[in-house]
């Protein structure tokens, strides 16, 4: 009696969890879901020394040492949270809080033109003097322009005024990555999958400890819906690169 053949898809969706691995151990209780990813992939690869016979006169293939197995991973992130940017760009990140600043002094020779540039971001109440012995304000829109979003300020007009300017301001409180300057230990990363050719059937990927490489790019003008991808390589933990379970 012939076996009737049950066909098995996959055509997958989930989510992508990542954990620090610190002193060997994966922190799970540290596990963080990235958001939205359309696109997971795993890549394996053989490094291989091909040996050949110098006997029977065909110079034949009569072994392949495989030297090197490696498993490689790419994830397409497009979720831009400070948590994921600091991950694919190996940042640090700090929080600047909310404070005031008081008689930033401009260049002294800005002419009518010139942007200055404060040095914070998304600002208010600003107040805008000279250098005279008795101050003068400046006036927006007659004196100077300000964004105060992204901290310029553009001088319309200096007759009369004595240079430096000084700017006194209150900011925003706000949250700064500054690139490349982590090298974590490595990262747990754990893909909870559903089959969508199949019910939804559950899919369980682990990468037990990888090593990142920084995001290598970030389009910052674009038509389309940003992303930038997390790349990395699967390190031995434990004696397991990597596992797949079929729930």
């Amino acid at each position: 009696m012939a076996t009737e053949h049950v066909s098995e898809y996959f055509s997958g969706q989930g989510k992508l969890w990542i954990a620090p691995v610190m002193g060997g151990v994966i922190q799970h209780n540290k596990s963080r879901w990235v958001g939205n990813v359309p696109e997971l992939t795993l890549e394996t690869e053989v490094e291989t020394e091909v040996h050949k016979e110098s006997w029977s006169g065909r110079r034949a293939k009569d072994l392949v040492l495989k030297k090197e197995k490696s498993l490689k991973f790419t994830a397409k992130l497009e979720e831009f949270t400070k948590e994921n940017l600091a991950l694919g760009f190996q940042a640090t990140v700090d929080t600047v809080p909310a404070g005031a600043a008081a008689d930033v002094e401009s260049a002294a020779d800005l002419e009518v033109g010139d942007v200055w540039f404060l040095p914070h971001r998304n600002v208010n109440t600003l107040a805008i003097t000279d250098s005279t012995a008795t101050p003068v304000t400046l006036v927006a829109g007659e004196h100077y322009t300000v964004d105060e979003m992204f901290g310029r300020v553009q001088l319309l007009k200096k007759t009369g005024l004595k240079f430096p300017l000084k700017a006194s301001y209150k900011y925003a409180a706000a949250s700064r990555l500054d690139l490349l300057k982590t090298n974590a230990e490595g990262w747990y990363l754990r893909f909870e999958g559903l089959n969508t050719a199949n019910g939804n059937a559950p899919v369980l990927v682990e990468v037990f400890k990888s090593d990142l490489s920084p995001t290598k790019t970030l389009n910052l003008i674009t038509d389309e819906l940003g992303s930038f991808d997390l790349e990395g390589e699967a390190l031995l933990h434990n004696g397991k690169l990597a596992q797949v379970e079929m729930l």
